[in-house]
């Protein structure tokens, strides 16, 4: 039975209620989403009923296949649904919901993004570290030279040439680092080290 007199103000405001074209409750967002990922646009009509939901995007409508799914409830949920998104997938998706009263439509984005790869790592150079066995004089190539201690720590840039070696002492409070070929022979392996840049000193 109608609470409301056939004729009556309120009667007639309850009949034009349910003579409208059907509005959203709830409206779609925008988003972003990385290439091969899936993307959900839903809304919610706020007065479920018979109507007809299409999706368009840019315009034009979307067809459901296996990678673009289109879903309404009873409730007045509308969804789409992309899979394995790609960069033609980003545009303007539009939710248009018709009845006999009128059209209802919303707008949404969806943006797609590359995925971001990882940065491999790089490969930091190894180098040994060496103490002397005796007291030598390494060639620097030029007239000035330094002394080798015995028991003095160095690290080997260069052991390609198998009777003279690369190396380089490491610094201290009053002399600088030096570097010097010198002969394998003068040296005891003590351990590797892993440097970024063959230009720091090595620490111990």
């Amino acid at each position: 039975p109608s609470f409301f007199q056939e004729g009556s103000a309120e009667h007639k405001g309850r009949r034009r209620r349910y003579k409208t074209p059907p509005f959203f409750k709830k409206e779609l967002r925008s988003l972003e989403a990385e290439e091969g990922s899936s993307a959900f646009l839903q809304c919610e009509l706020s007065k479920p009923g018979p109507s007809t939901v299409r999706w368009l995007k840019n315009g034009q409508h979307v067809i459901n296949d296996p990678r673009c799914r289109v879903e309404t409830t009873e409730n007045g949920e509308c969804t789409l649904v992309v899979k394995k998104l790609n960069s033609s997938d980003s545009g303007v998706y539009t939710c248009e919901v018709a009845n006999k009263f009128g059209v209802t439509s919303y707008n949404g984005n969806i943006t797609v993004v590359k995925t971001v790869q990882p940065v491999p790592a790089v490969q930091k150079p190894i180098f040994e570290i060496y103490v002397a066995r005796a007291d030598c004089s390494p060639n620097i190539g030029s007239k000035d030279s330094f002394i080798l201690k015995e028991g003095q720590f160095v690290e080997v840039l260069d052991s390609v040439h198998p009777d003279r070696w690369l190396v380089r002492t490491k610094p201290t409070k009053t002399n600088p680092s030096r570097q010097g070929w010198l002969c394998p022979a003068y040296l005891e392996k003590k351990r590797k080290v892993s440097c970024t840049n063959i230009t720091k000193p090595f620490l111990l």
